[in-house]
């Protein structure tokens, strides 16, 4: 039976587009869903978990863990236009038939963010404990600031800060690194949002919160982690 306050959803599938078989793609031995399988079983707080996935060795490897189970991802949850709330939905479906009961809170990890921890995660989990929010986001530092960012179509362009109201013209900008949502699991099932302006902005370090979505960022994550064993401050 599931008993975990928060129940891991780790959405994995083989299609990628800029990036063909992004999640499986390695930093030094380790493929990238193998950091957040292991992010996961560190955890003080997450005891159990689903991977949601089409990837048959994936679904063989898990199944020897006890902390974490394999939902077979239908073809049509498989595409580029499928979306993580359709995707979660369909886990939540899986949990109920199968277990009959629905975790409280719902934490879901990408596997495109190899470098975010246990203790992301377990920090993340705390903050949302000692509040009275519904969801959390991570959010984090991004390379470049808002304001020198430019909006392009049809030849056409627009400089971002043009949106940007008065007073928050020289506020500190952020961005949502996608590495760690926490959203209680009723409130997901009648909002169906993992987000919304009441969440809590949980803050990630910069170089745990890089998401891997293009070669340059596979190239950039791997020349972080052999750097880090140069320095290991950056981590």
């Amino acid at each position: 039976m599931l008993r975990s306050k928060f129940f891991g959803i780790v959405p994995l599938r083989k299609g990628s587009i800029r990036l063909k078989n992004k999640n499986i793609r390695k930093i030094f031995s380790k493929r990238l869903i193998d950091y957040t399988i292991d992010a996961v079983i560190r955890s003080k707080y997450v005891n159990e978990a689903v991977i949601t996935t089409d990837y048959e060795s994936v679904i063989k490897a898990v199944e020897q863990n006890g902390i974490l189970k394999t939902i077979k991802r239908p073809k049509y949850l498989c595409t580029s236009k499928a979306s993580l709330i359709n995707v979660i939905n369909h886990s939540l479906k899986h949990i109920k038939k199968n277990f009959n009961i629905l975790p409280e809170n719902l934490i879901l990890l990408q596997p495109t963010s190899p470098f975010r921890t246990s203790k992301d995660i377990d920090q993340a989990i705390k903050i949302f404990n000692e509040s009275n929010k519904k969801s959390l986001i991570s959010i984090s530092t991004p390379l470049n600031s808002i304001n020198d960012q430019i909006l392009i179509q049809n030849n056409k362009y627009e400089f971002l800060n043009k949106y940007i109201p008065k007073e928050f013209k020289y506020s500190k900008n952020y961005f949502i690194d996608g590495s760690i949502y926490i959203i209680n699991t009723n409130y997901f099932l009648k909002k169906q949002i993992l987000w919304d302006k009441n969440s809590i902005l949980f803050k990630i370090k910069q170089s745990h919160s890089i998401d891997i979505d293009t070669n340059f960022d596979l190239e950039l994550a791997r020349s972080l982690a052999y750097y880090s064993k140069i320095n290991s401050n950056i981590f």
